[in-house]
């Protein structure tokens, strides 16, 4: 199966630009990618950030492994982003199909999995997977989730998360956009590139604990990672 291609706009495919998408090329090869969004580049300005952002998590992916991980995995896709007003995300989600190794670390028993991304104000919010009535296999997993925009930027670093369908929040990094200045909009969402480092292990810096409501005036020095709610 041929390679599909790698951008809409033919200025990517044009010199100097070029050398910014061919750089994304061979990272995009060895990715996991979003089901349904080809071409995955707009614009040579996404080329030239994914590039970077790319190459970085490689790197970031073979440290992991050589300091004992099992596992990690970089996936990439395009994620249709609202600032969160309450609840669970309902919103159209990133699929993914994983690979068998990541699949069994997640304990996740269908390859397909759903992602969904919003903003709070000083916080990401992650939704992975659906929620299951038996999560007593589900474990906790580490991910970095970073912006390829012109739209603005987003930058996430070691995001404890589980694949059960629940929210998983953190401040451990920033986000800005300019669409979103005048507040929160359930009518109103950015479609934003992101590339996802997803890898085993958990991360203990913070403090963090399970709450039955998402606190937003708490201290932010003390990140709820998991926002406990269900279907």
């Amino acid at each position: 199966m041929n390679f599909p291609r790698l951008a809409a706009d033919p200025w990517c495919f044009e010199l100097p630009q070029r050398h910014d998408l061919m750089r994304c090329y061979g990272p995009l090869r060895r990715a996991i990618l979003a089901k349904g969004t080809w071409p995955i580049i707009r614009n040579s300005s996404e080329a030239k950030q994914l590039a970077k952002l790319l190459q970085g998590m490689e790197k970031a992916s073979a440290k992991h492994i050589s300091r004992g991980g099992s596992v990690t995995g970089i996936l990439v896709g395009r994620f249709d982003m609202s600032e969160w007003t309450g609840g669970l995300l309902r919103g159209p989600a990133a699929e993914f199909v994983l690979p068998c190794d990541l699949t069994e670390t997640l304990g996740q028993s269908n390859a397909e999995l759903p992602i969904r991304l919003a903003l709070a104000p000083n916080s990401i919010l992650i939704q992975v997977g659906e929620h299951q009535g038996s999560q007593t296999q589900i474990k906790t997993m580490i991910m970095d989730v970073k912006a390829a925009s012109t739209k603005g930027a987003l930058h996430y670093q070691q995001v404890n998360f589980q694949a059960n369908g629940k929210l998983n929040i953190t401040s451990s990094g920033v986000h800005y956009f300019h669409d979103f200045e005048n507040g929160p909009s359930e009518d109103y969402s950015v479609e934003v590139l992101c590339a996802l480092l997803v890898r085993d292990g958990k991360h203990n810096t913070w403090n963090s604990r399970v709450a039955s409501s998402l606190q937003l005036d708490e201290p932010q020095g003390v990140p709820i990672s998991c926002f406990e709610s269900h279907i």
